[in-house]
């Protein structure tokens, strides 16, 4: 079974392609300790614990943050 190609996806995308592929997901949510955000929750890694089965991680997006000179 391949493994879903999910980093950057949404979650709801992310849980999505998963399931095309045949997979049953738990969703495993990280975040900074000092921050909390209430950003959009996008998929960083998928690992896979079975099978037919894998652990989504996922954060959640902060706007204008990481990446070159202007964020996401």
């Amino acid at each position: 079974m391949d493994e879903p190609d999910i980093i950057g996806l949404f979650l709801d995308d992310a849980v999505k392609k998963c399931e095309d592929l045949g997979y049953k997901t738990d969703i495993l949510f990280t975040r900074p300790t000092k921050v909390f955000s209430e950003g959009r929750p996008r998929a960083v890694r998928f690992s896979r614990v079975s099978d037919n089965k894998g652990v989504l991680t996922v954060v959640l997006e902060v706007k204008g943050r990481g990446g070159g000179q202007s964020g996401i």
